[in-house]
């Protein structure tokens, strides 16, 4: 309380209350900070199993807001995002090549999945999956693969580990249409050498050879003379020469190549990332600005029409998404403060007390700062 002119003036009970339900938001936000590994980060369970399925939930609910097809989760592309996300979190690093060249599609290849388009992105350092979504959809190169409708399949990974130092989760989310595998050369079999007997020639006693064989270098030796006596007679005029300056072409019966043999194999074509902006967004996410998709060329695998799975709209998925119910608390929270803090100006403004009317406009004004306090340290995700 305080005192002027000998009057005291402390807190009304509007403010009072108001007041106390700030040092609960204070804890709320707190509470909020340490959610992650207070509800569902030391499970095993839900970072493995539930968080998955919610960010599948998720990404087929932001394609449905552009009447995009859902996505159909695939065990393959399960599989390769897992082992990507279990690489980056043995390694310590994240990134889309890792540090040793293993490239995003490798993983494609050990899970056997074979794509005719596929695409990646990746995210840590959250504490709510539906700021991992969101920050994907407020990238446009990430959001490209969301919403790209050449994509039918999704896979989503997850792993436990460290980067720079903090404990966090990595995710990988992977996108594919599968292929037509392309058919495999016919084995040509091997035909065994059949073995030739040897056969041992003995030379022909033959007294004209010799003979023969002088007859025949007179008959040479007559033709080349009479040729230079003729070019001797016969000059070419030197006006007359004609250099040709025509390139000689051989003709060269050579089999076609196969079209197959000269096909490089997917894993191999590495696309040309563009480069990379980093920005910040309002919810201090931090955007790493890269399309990482590729495509091998091969055709596209007839598929059946996928039906949308709802393996994370379960009662647990609520604990992969704490900040919702947190915000939903803290906005209630909030809204009945300013109507006590409201309610206390108008009050104190009617009978002229000022120095109340100045407590409630602090703490309005605080409660603004409280807010943005807890938007800060609650939202986030660093995303690739």
């Amino acid at each position: 309380m305080n005192t002027v002119s000998g009057r005291t003036y402390s807190l009304t009970k509007l403010q009072q209350v108001a007041t106390s339900l700030m040092a609960a938001l204070v804890l709320l936000t707190f509470v909020g900070t340490n959610m992650q590994a207070l509800l569902w980060q030391s499970s095993d369970w839900l970072v493995s199993t539930v968080l998955p399925a919610v960010v599948v939930d998720l990404t087929n609910d932001e394609r449905a807001d552009l009447a995009a097809a859902p996505l159909q989760r695939n065990t393959l592309l399960d599989q390769a995002a897992q082992q990507k996300a279990q690489h980056m979190a043995a390694n310590e690093y994240f990134a889309h090549f890792a540090p040793d060249g293993t490239t995003p599609w490798s993983f494609f290849k050990t899970s056997g999945y074979v794509y005719a388009h596929a695409g990646e992105n990746l995210a840590i350092h959250f504490t709510d999956s539906t700021e991992v979504v969101e920050a994907w959809m407020q990238s446009p190169a990430h959001r490209k693969n969301i919403v790209d409708t050449k994509y039918t399949e999704i896979g989503v990974g997850t792993a436990k580990g460290k980067f720079d130092g903090y404990d966090t989760v990595y995710v990988v989310q992977l996108f594919g249409t599968p292929a037509v595998p392309p058919a495999a050369e016919p084995a040509v079999p091997e035909i065994a050498p059949t073995p030739i007997a040897a056969v041992e020639f003995e030379p022909a006693a033959d007294t004209s050879t010799t003979a023969d064989l002088a007859a025949l270098q007179a008959q040479i030796e007559a033709v080349s003379g009479a040729v230079a006596e003729l070019a001797d007679s016969n000059p070419v005029p030197v006006e007359e020469a004609v250099t040709t300056t025509e390139p000689v072409v051989l003709a060269v019966d050579a089999p076609e190549a196969s079209v197959a043999s000269n096909q490089l194999a997917a894993e191999e074509l590495v696309p040309v990332v563009p480069p990379t902006t980093v920005s910040m967004s309002k919810a201090n996410t931090v955007v790493i600005s890269t399309e990482l998709a590729t495509s091998s060329g091969l055709a596209v695998a007839t598929l059946i029409e996928p039906s949308r799975a709802h393996a994370g709209a379960t009662i647990a998925a609520v604990a992969t998404q704490p900040n919702v119910l947190l915000d939903i608390v803290y906005t209630g929270i909030v809204g009945v403060i300013i109507l006590l803090l409201v309610a206390s100006l108008l009050g104190e403004a009617r009978r002229l007390h000022v120095v109340q009317v100045a407590y409630s406009i602090a703490l309005l004004f605080a409660i603004g700062g409280l807010w943005y306090v807890h938007a800060l340290l609650t939202s986030g995700a660093v995303i690739v």
